[in-house]
């Protein structure tokens, strides 16, 4: 591990731990999801289009399949990382 990707890209590090199987995609989130404030979790739900308001919007009362589901989790993590910056 690069202790100055540690530095200088936490993102890249958090992201090389997974990659390089340190830690698994659940943990890390669990890690994250337990240093963050309430506040900091609602906003970057709501920024990845994670809320419940856009869930609703998204899929409304219709069933979508579990492609469809896969494909907006893909297209979300995406979006994250392009607005995160």
């Amino acid at each position: 591990m690069d202790f100055d990707n540690f530095q200088d890209d936490p993102r890249d590090y958090a992201m090389q731990l997974i990659e390089e199987e340190h830690t698994t995609e659940k943990n890390l989130l669990l890690a994250c999801v337990k240093f963050m404030s309430h506040d900091q979790i609602r906003d970057m739900l709501e920024w990845n289009e994670l809320s419940p308001d856009w869930i609703d919007s998204a899929y409304g009362e219709e069933e979508i399949s579990n492609e469809e589901k896969y494909a907006c989790d893909l297209y979300n993590e995406r979006y994250c990382f392009a607005y995160a910056d």
